[in-house]
């Protein structure tokens, strides 16, 4: 936390070193997308919202 107890945005890109660490990181997010579509995007940092249109 910094000071005034707010937390500092996390971004994995930070902690990832390489492409195998990138493939380790999303592999459980690509297994899960057949039951979860929206897990690979969220593994990205992605946000997508739905809109309908009438």
């Amino acid at each position: 936390m910094t000071e005034g107890g707010k937390f500092q945005r996390f971004d994995v890109a930070d902690h990832l070193d390489g492409l195998e660490d990138l493939a380790t990181y999303l592999e459980p997010a690509l297994e899960e997308s057949a039951d979860d579509p929206s897990a690979v995007p969220r593994a990205l940092g992605l946000r997508f919202e739905l809109h309908t249109v009438a």
